[in-house]
């Protein structure tokens, strides 16, 4: 069972990956429903190349609980995957939370279609990425 829970993380977190890359260069399918927007106007403005540094650090993540459960690992550097997939799920349940305004479970703007994907769809994802991560981490 936990190869399947830390493969499903870790398969969550390259779909998002690639998403991220995908808008990157210049995408645009699920971009507007992905990011909180006001009066037609998206509220982060992300460029280019940080989307694509995102987008890595998404993948790199996913590595990182592939190599906690030694699917995937480099030797030199086994002794930080514990304490990176707990950081890691730190991560995830802060953007669970949110900022208390645009993202997150607990923001104030609710009633437009970008927010309640949030709501219903990232939120819970980066909370179940959270507890992929501990799980991993605690149990492995």
């Amino acid at each position: 069972m936990l190869h399947a829970v830390g493969i499903s993380g870790a398969s969550l977190l390259f779909l998002f990956a690639l998403f991220h890359i995908y808008w990157a260069f210049g995408g645009r399918w699920g971009y507007r429903v992905a990011f909180p927007r006001v009066k037609s106007k998206t509220v982060f403005k992300i460029g280019h190349i940080e989307m694509f540094l995102l987008g890595v650090g998404l993948a790199a993540a996913g590595f990182l609980i592939l190599g906690r459960m030694k699917i995937w690992t480099i030797w030199a550097i086994w002794r930080y995957y514990r304490s990176g997939v707990l950081l890691l799920s730190a991560f995830a349940l802060i953007r669970a939370v949110g900022d208390f305004r645009y993202l997150g479970f607990f923001k104030d703007r609710r009633f437009d279609f970008s927010s309640k994907i949030d709501t219903w769809v990232i939120s819970p994802l980066c909370l179940y990425i959270a507890w992929v991560c501990i799980y991993v981490s605690l149990f492995n």
